[in-house]
């Protein structure tokens, strides 16, 4: 498991629509968090990411958070290697 910190650098809330895991592998991803619907400014929560791959060989995907900042997704990019 690998944790990732999100942290609001806004001056107001930063209202989270959604968490997921997403792209071509994402089936071997999981993550979980502890993110609030709306996180205040200066405030961060942790998104604790598993790895289960499903096949050999490199394994792709990314974690993508929804929200109301200036950019409104922000993806953070996931790899793993599967091995036999």
């Amino acid at each position: 498991m690998k944790n990732v910190v999100l942290t609001n650098t806004g001056t107001t809330a930063l209202d989270i629509a959604s968490i997921g895991v997403t792209g071509a592998d994402q089936g071997d991803f999981g993550q979980t968090n502890n993110c609030p619907s709306s996180l205040a400014p200066t405030l961060d929560c942790t998104i604790s990411v598993t790895f289960t791959p499903s096949a050999t060989g490199e394994r792709t995907a990314s974690i993508t958070v929804t929200d109301n900042a200036q950019v409104s997704t922000q993806n953070i990019l996931l790899s793993g290697q599967g091995i036999q």
